[in-house]
């Protein structure tokens, strides 16, 4: 019996090395990534520590196309904390080519409830700035910035104006709802996601659009909340000038007592890559605000008026390397204005 317990072991052992082996002939597995090391400062009296230098996370990509029409693709996050490090799969989708049109795919995704969220991923070196706007920031409660389902997407009628549309189905909030449901739908009912918009390649790559969102979750009291999201946006993509502007509404209904929030949120950043020195500066300035209604016990704790002004500088000093210099001033809630600084080096591999 031991000696048919051992000759199954290495049966599978067997099948599972010819499996891994034979993975790259069926298709190449390209890797990638991202990290940054950066210095901060603050004036911010809620923090423990005003100053210092930082690790940014470690992001991993992984792509393969297993077939002509198929791929699979795979984003992981290595955050540095106090204790160690925390590890997520950020996104993992199969994805269909089966044409511009058409490209079904399933798993979970960074939601297309904003212009931003799907342009710049995990990764600081990918977009303008250090941070990302406070209402779609990584962990924010505010929207949900991640969806594990199924989704369609394409573009159609090519030419001068062309259109791009999305739609999934998924699970929704997680019992923080700051979470994606990864590890199964918490409250029995999936989100829905759809996004529109148009483009036009040759007038500094114009971009419009915007999409709607709805849920229901479990709030903090216990009580099922309505949630419907909405936003748009307008983007210039070249980056003379680069021009980003979004807007979004939330609205929440308490079902136990059929009370309505509604919370509004907007940024505008601009940047222009300048001429001279092999245009390797561009400077940029965002300026955003959050307004949320202190009664929404779905928003318990969210400060309820975010207002930030940052500017910056972007060196691209070598294709893959960039250095972010951002100063920033905002205001929280009841408090008073308070500047923060940062200084990133930013890396792509």
């Amino acid at each position: 019996m031991m000696f048919k317990g051992l000759r199954r072991v290495a049966q599978v052992a067997c099948v599972l090395g010819m499996t891994l082996c034979a993975a790259p002939a069926a298709g190449q597995i390209r890797f990638g990534g991202f990290t940054d090391i950066f210095f901060y400062a603050s004036e911010d009296s809620a923090l423990e520590s005003r100053s210092g230098l930082d690790l940014g996370q470690f992001i991993l990509h992984l792509n393969s196309s297993i077939s002509s029409r198929a791929s699979v693709f795979a984003e992981l996050t290595f955050t540095p904390r106090g204790d160690g490090w925390s590890t997520e799969v950020e996104r993992v989708t199969l994805k269909f080519h089966y044409n511009d049109a058409l490209k079904p795919s399933a798993g979970k995704y960074h939601t297309p409830i904003s212009w931003w969220n799907v342009a710049y991923h995990h990764g600081l070196w990918l977009q303008t700035s250090f941070d990302r706007p406070q209402a779609i920031r990584f962990g924010s409660r505010f929207v949900p910035v991640h969806l594990l389902g199924a989704m369609v997407e394409g573009s159609v009628f090519p030419g001068a104006w062309s259109f791009d549309y999305s739609a999934g189905v998924g699970n929704g909030r997680a019992d923080n709802i700051a979470e994606a449901g990864d590890g199964g739908d918490v409250d029995n009912s999936r989100a829905w996601v759809a996004s529109a918009g148009a483009r036009h390649d040759t007038f500094y790559d114009l971009r419009v659009g915007g999409s709607v969102y709805g849920d229901r979750f479990e709030n903090t009291t216990g009580a099922r909340t309505h949630e419907y999201i909405a936003s748009a946006f307008v983007t210039l993509a070249r980056e003379t000038p680069e021009i980003v502007a979004e807007y979004f509404f939330v609205h929440h209904e308490d079902q136990s007592t059929l009370l309505t929030n509604q919370h509004h949120s907007f940024y505008v950043q601009l940047a222009y890559r300048l001429p001279w020195a092999d245009q390797t500066f561009k400077p940029y300035a965002r300026a955003e605000s959050m307004d949320i209604e202190e009664s929404d016990p779905a928003f318990l704790g969210l400060e309820n008026d975010h207002r930030r002004y940052l500017v910056g500088l972007r060196a691209d000093l070598r294709t893959t390397v960039a250095l972010k210099l951002e100063g920033q001033r905002l205001r929280e809630g009841e408090r008073d204005y308070f500047n923060r600084f940062y200084g990133a080096l930013s890396l792509a591999f």
